[in-house]
C-alpha cells in the first residue's frame, strides 16, 4: 500500500503546473496520523478518534498522541478566563433551549467576588 500512495503522489507532482507546490511524500500511515491530529484537535472527543482508528481502547489513542493533546490544552486556561469574564453569557443560548436552567447563566455571569456576599466580620463565620 505505501508504494501505491509512493506511486500516486509522484503522479500527481509530475502533473502538476511549475508554479504550484508538489505534496510532500508520505506513507498511508502519515495520513492516518494526520487524520487522528486534525480530528483532536477540533475538539472530537479521544473515544471517537479511538474508534475511527480502530484503537480497541481510548488509552491506546492518549498514548499515541498525548502530545496533540498538551498542546491543544494549553489554550483552555484563556478560554475558561474568557467564559468567566463579566458580560460574558456562560451559557450559550442554544443550551438553554436544550431544558438547561435559564437562571444558571445568570449566576455564572455573576462576578466571583461581590460586596453583597461577604460578611460584615468574616471572623464570625463559624465552620
Amino acid at each position: 500500500m505505501t508504494a501505491l500512495m509512493a506511486k500516486t503522489i509522484r503522479a500527481y507532482n509530475a502533473a502538476l503546473p511549475p508554479d504550484v507546490s508538489a505534496l510532500p511524500v508520505a506513507r498511508l500511515h502519515d495520513l492516518r496520523h494526520v487524520h487522528a491530529t486534525h480530528l483532536l484537535l477540533a475538539g472530537v472527543p479521544v473515544h471517537v478518534v479511538a474508534d475511527r482508528l480502530g484503537h480497541a481502547d481510548p488509552a491506546i489513542t492518549l498514548r499515541v498522541y498525548a502530545h496533540v493533546l498538551r498542546q491543544h490544552a494549553a489554550g483552555v486556561a484563556d478560554v475558561f478566563a474568557a467564559a468567566i469574564e463579566p458580560g460574558h453569557d456562560a451559557i450559550p443560548a442554544a443550551a438553554n433551549d436544550g431544558g438547561a436552567d435559564p437562571g444558571a447563566a445568570a449566576l455564572l455571569a455573576r462576578p466571583l467576588a461581590s460586596p453583597d456576599l461577604e460578611p460584615e466580620n468574616p471572623r464570625s463565620l463559624s465552620l
